[in-house]
């Protein structure tokens, strides 16, 4: 039983690392696509 939780643990452990590594850098995507797409119909609209 212990073994379980000791692996349940360290795939929590993974994840939250993970989720910390990646988080950012799908935020600053999508903020980068945001800005490309308000300058794409900013021209559009000139």
């Amino acid at each position: 039983m212990k073994e379980v939780i000791v692996k349940i643990l360290l795939i929590a452990l993974a994840l939250a690392c993970l989720s910390v590594v990646a988080f950012p850098t799908i935020w600053q995507d999508g903020k980068d696509t945001k800005e490309r797409a308000k300058a794409h119909y900013q021209n559009m609209f000139q």
